[in-house]
């Protein structure tokens, strides 16, 4: 029955056998770090599960995905959706809280429950196989957010275990057919070598002629890959190589961090603006505002994109390459973890993974200053697609999404249900406001920098337009909607002006005479004008 898998085994040697268990021992065991890492962020041993029964209607149905946490120091209330599980059961239950006492307040691992199903006309007493009240080890976690009837796979392989089974096969035989790239390349360039055949295409990035093809001798680079079929001491094809690998990595990166992110703001819910809502303060924007402007940067994202495919100005190439690099890959990535933590409600390590981004858009924009064009009509896709959607991210990450997470993060917020305390720790967010901005209009007025006047007016505008807002934030917020387009405005006309005054002061020459003369002697076969030479004090000199 499995003859002709058993000789495929046999030609491929141990060597090759074991790398192929290797294969697949590293895909179920990155599976399971991924699992065991979200778990630890969580505090959960199922931070994530599937509804499995319709006793949450309409809140939840059949085959929804749910994203749990547990944190310990934080107190059950009534309401909450809870995913609970005691001993003897095998499979955990999602109602919501109906009740909760604490035998002692402070520990709140001390807390008792009682649950119950929407969709339920009773109470889970029954259920609880003789307990009368849930403890906090019972608690598998809280629902923070879900994906609708994702979870529908699970459910198949569930109710037909063939489908698991045939995963597992399917794995296993991607891994089987996945080849060693590297020693096939290897192998192939050793072929050709000892057959001595010329390239099939030749080119300038190729490694030049052994010295038993040249007349003359050759001395390799030091830093050349005697097994490359091209020079790798070459700027040149390190410009190239380095420009290849951005073209595969970064349309992936912005790929899964625009999906991600789509899914976390349209899709889970609680979505991301409806987190912020709930934990307002006074950094808190207006979220229709801060949704049109990400649109508008992940858009030239793309575009962004396009220009790295289709690039062919050497300027243009080095600034994607030097300018930009793996570190916009890297930031794609840590958008992507961002949005999940945001979603999960896990705002310390989100508020970490911004100050990274910051940190490295910061840099971007740094190494991008080297980078700049002569001006907005020099090279304007430039400006469009690189220059300007890492400004715009770079501004709003470190004036509006850093901060407002820090906020939350330390406890800088208000209920959602007390507007009335909106004036609490409002001198923090007036310094936030008042430094990050002045740093901006600094910069527009040395640098004249429309796209930072737009990104920083917008900002502003849309944490001005979310009120409530403290007396001394909204002052300062005023005033810097006042400041970012005046500036802009009074810099460029002050440019103006003194350019004007430069030409202005110019004095234009008449020609010296005897270049006069050898210019119009030469328009005219030799025959100098009598008429010119005449005003000019010259002669005939022909």
């Amino acid at each position: 029955m499995f003859e002709d898998e058993i000789k495929t085994l046999k030609r491929m040697g141990v060597r090759a056998l074991l790398l192929q268990v290797m294969n697949f021992a590293m895909v179920i065991s990155t599976g399971l770090m991924v699992w065991k890492g979200m778990g630890l962020a969580t505090n959960t041993e199922s931070p994530i599960v599937v509804v499995l029964s319709g006793s949450m209607e309409p809140a939840f149905y059949r085959g929804d995905l749910l994203f749990l946490t547990n944190f310990p120091n934080v107190p059950y209330q009534i309401g909450d959706i809870t995913v609970y599980k005691v001993l003897g059961q095998d499979i955990p239950i999602v109602h919501r809280v109906l009740e909760t006492h604490s035998q002692n307040v402070t520990p709140p691992t001390e807390q008792l429950l009682l649950t119950k199903g929407d969709n339920n006309e009773l109470d889970d007493i029954q259920l609880y196989r003789g307990l009368r009240w849930l403890e906090r080890k019972h608690i598998v976690g809280k629902v923070q957010g879900f994906l609708p009837y994702v979870g529908y796979a699970t459910i198949a392989m569930n109710d037909f275990p063939q489908l698991k089974y045939a995963l597992l096969g399917g794995l296993g035989d991607a891994t089987k057919q996945t080849p060693n790239l590297s020693s096939a390349t290897t192998t192939g360039l050793k072929a050709s070598s000892a057959r001595n055949e010329p390239p099939a295409e030749p080119s300038q990035y190729l490694r030049p002629p052994s010295a038993s093809q040249s007349p003359l001798p050759q001395t390799p680079h030091p830093n050349m890959d005697p097994e490359a079929p091209f020079d790798t001491a070459d700027p040149r094809t390190r410009l190239a190589l380095k420009l290849l690998r951005l073209q595969v990595l970064t349309p992936l990166s912005v790929l899964i961090n625009v999906a991600a992110n789509l899914v976390c703001a349209l899709v889970i819910s609680p979505s991301m603006a409806e987190i912020m809502e709930l934990f307002p303060n006074g950094m808190t924007p207006k979220t229709e505002m801060v949704g049109f402007y990400m649109t508008v940067v992940y858009v030239l994202l793309i575009g962004f994109c396009v220009l790295l495919i289709t690039a062919r100005n050497p300027e243009t190439k080095e600034t994607l390459v030097n300018g930009v690099g793996l570190r916009l890959v890297v930031v794609n990535w840590l958008m992507t973890a961002w949005a999940a933590l945001w979603a999960l409600q896990l705002f310390i390590p989100s508020t970490v993974v911004l100050g990274i981004v910051a940190l490295l858009l910061g840099w971007i924009a740094f190494s991008l200053f080297w980078y700049t064009p002569g001006g907005p009509l020099t090279r304007p896709f430039d400006n469009l697609f690189i220059h300007s959607p890492l400004k715009l991210w770079f501004l709003i990450t470190i004036t509006l999404d850093f901060p407002l997470s820090l906020f939350i993060a330390l406890g800088w917020n208000y209920p959602y249900t007390r507007p009335d305390m909106y004036a609490d720790r409002q001198w923090e967010a007036f310094a936030f406001i008042a430094s990050m901005h002045a740093a901006g209009v600094i910069w527009v007025f040395f640098r004249q920098d429309l796209i930072v006047t737009i990104g920083g007016l917008w900002i502003v505008l849309s944490i001005m337009l979310r009120r409530p807002k403290a007396a001394p934030v909204f002052a300062v917020l005023i005033i810097f909607a006042v400041l970012y387009p005046l500036t802009y405005i009074s810099t460029m006309a002050w440019k103006r002006l003194k350019r004007h005054e430069q030409d202005e002061g110019r004095i234009v020459l008449p020609p010296d005479e005897e270049d006069f003369l050898q210019v119009n002697g030469h328009e005219n076969g030799g025959a100098v004008n009598q008429e010119d030479a005449g005003v000019w004090g010259g002669e005939d000199r022909r």
